[in-house]
């Protein structure tokens, strides 16, 4: 599925954001306290799905581009986050992780 307009970003942020983030504020605070993975790998899917929607519409305005490497910036700092302190992190075709913990 192509992120094409704020409506599917929205949709595609809320799907993945209820996947990875409690939904009772005691255990989304219990994440931050333990510095959980799935909120790492959160905030990074976050950047990786706004900079796949602001890549697909980066010919309609200079803001689009602009957003654009904003965010894939943030995702790969993210990435390379995540790479440091879990090890090696694929992305699938359809976007789902495998991470491949390297000792």
């Amino acid at each position: 599925m192509d992120i094409t307009t704020k409506r599917d970003l929205e949709e595609v942020l809320k799907l993945e954001k209820d996947f990875y983030v409690e939904k009772s504020l005691s255990g989304y605070f219990e994440q931050l306290a333990t510095s959980d993975l799935k909120l790492k790998i959160w905030d990074f899917q976050k950047h990786l799905r706004k900079a796949e929607y602001h890549y697909n519409n980066r010919k309609k305005s200079l803001y689009h581009k602009i957003m654009y490497i904003y965010h894939r910036r943030k995702k790969n700092v993210r990435g390379g986050y995540l790479e440091y302190l879990y090890g090696r992190i694929h992305l699938t075709k359809d976007y789902k992780f495998i991470i491949q913990v390297v000792q």
